[in-house]
């Protein structure tokens, strides 16, 4: 019972650290700042009064360069905590992925 408690929270804090994932970027010039959070939504997003100054084709460039780099970092912030499953499923519960069906 106790190993399947320690399963359950190991799952529990995966769960938790996905959900919690947040990716940031900035764009090119560094003037604006996007933070990407589950599903890849953008969660804020921090444009410098000095962009203000840009021409609406530049800025808009800008943003989406933040928004893609905030992107690429939450995916690759989930890739990791992905990489290695909290629960291996072979050893849950006395199964083995050599048992025959």
């Amino acid at each position: 019972m106790r190993q399947v408690r320690q399963r359950l929270d190991a799952f529990e804090q995966h769960r938790t650290l996905l959900a919690e994932a947040e990716g940031e970027g900035t764009g090119a010039d560094g003037l604006v700042t996007a933070r990407v959070g589950a599903g890849g939504q953008v969660r804020d997003l921090e444009i410098n009064p000095r962009a203000m100054r840009l021409n609406s084709h530049t800025l808009r460039e800008e943003i989406l360069a933040a928004i893609r780099a905030a992107t690429a970092n939450w995916t690759e912030a989930v890739q990791e905590a992905t990489a290695r499953p909290p629960v291996d499923p072979s050893s849950c519960c006395g199964t083995s992925a050599s048992a025959p069906n």
